[in-house]
């Protein structure tokens, strides 16, 4: 281990500890490019969720500046944004964040230079889902919904299907294992992949985004079922939302049927890989199921969670299984059994 990959590690402790953990079962040639832009994302993550700044409309302005920073090595740039940054940032977890940000841009211009492309290509597809947000969503007295389901559509593929096609350019460049791999065809496995996971988020905060006067359910969806956004509002209409719910649980089915294919396309000697790939299926479709099964979605009381007793031991039995596609596929279709 380099001095600079200590320090890049130190940062990810300090942001955040579960994804440090998580980072570490990865390849070791994947783990600086996809944590620099995980670093990344989530300082652009802590601009647009400031309230301060969305309300000043200066979000937006400053998403660019956090664009431009990768464009040119300019240190005293990045220190200047952190400066400008901080005093409105709130969040202690964001402020060390924010504070380390001329680290993380320094590390960002260390990479090798297909890396670079790659974490600049990923963050500013993930900075545009950003903006879509800013600018739909920049109502505070009613409840915005998405246009339509090719707005969903986008929306998803801008916040997480192109961390699927990020992870599979990096893994493709980095790992002999998988050099073989269809780059087209895989990352559009792992574009699905990535889609699978966001639309089951969508669906486990409705009725917390509801609150926040935000719907990412589509409104051609709502007008078919002749539902509006104010009536997210009222937990006792969730039998009215059952019929919506039901399809788009039904698609991210259909998204984690990619997601598996993802996985099953791995190689079983890159344990480190699927293991990093079979994680995130299993908790999704775990969420998925309560999603279903849950009494009522539009409490905002009732938290939808997978106990972490399960994912320990998920976590204990994955290493035993992963080397057998068979096992796995198993697992994965018993989770799914248990969604209606």
């Amino acid at each position: 281990m380099t001095p600079n990959d200590d320090k890049l590690n130190q940062i990810l402790k300090q942001v955040s500890r579960s994804f440090y953990l998580s980072i570490r079962i990865l390849p070791t040639a994947m783990r600086d490019p996809v944590g620099i832009a995980y670093l990344l994302a989530r300082a652009a993550d802590s601009v647009a969720d400031n309230t301060q700044l969305a309300h000043q409309a200066s979000a937006q302005q400053h998403l660019q500046a956090l664009l431009k920073l990768m464009s040119f090595q300019n240190p005293c740039c990045a220190r200047e944004l952190s400066e400008t940054l901080l005093p409105s940032i709130t969040n202690p977890a964001e402020k060390k964040l924010i504070r380390q940000l001329p680290a993380i841009i320094n590390h960002f211009f260390l990479l090798e230079e297909k890396d670079k492309r790659h974490v600049q290509a990923v963050v500013t597809t993930l900075i545009q889902g950003m903006q879509m947000d800013l600018r739909i969503f920049n109502q505070r007295d009613h409840i915005v919904a998405l246009q339509d389901q090719a707005a969903l559509e986008q929306y998803i593929y801008l916040v997480a299907g192109c961390v699927g096609e990020f992870w599979t350019k990096v893994a493709i460049d980095h790992l002999p294992a998988v050099s073989h791999w269809d780059k087209k065809n895989q990352s559009k496995l792992g574009i699905e992949f990535g889609k699978a996971l966001q639309l089951t988020n969508i669906l486990r905060d409705i009725a917390k985004d509801a609150r926040l006067g935000r719907c990412y359910l589509p409104d051609d969806g709502l007008s078919k079922h002749a539902l509006n956004t104010r009536q997210l509002l009222d937990k006792n209409n969730h039998n009215l939302f059952q019929p919506l719910i039901n399809e788009q649980i039904h698609l991210a089915l259909q998204y984690f049927e990619s997601a598996e294919s993802y996985l099953i396309s791995t190689p079983r000697t890159a344990i480190r890989l699927r293991l990093a790939s079979l994680w995130p299926i299993l908790i999704g479709l775990k969420t998925l199921s309560l999603i279903a099964n849950k009494e009522n979605f539009l409490d905002p009381e009732k938290n939808i969670k997978v106990h972490r007793k399960w994912v320990y031991r998920m976590l204990a039995c994955s290493t035993c299984m992963i080397g057998s596609n068979t096992l796995v596929s198993r697992w994965i279709k018993q989770l799914k059994s248990a969604i209606p």
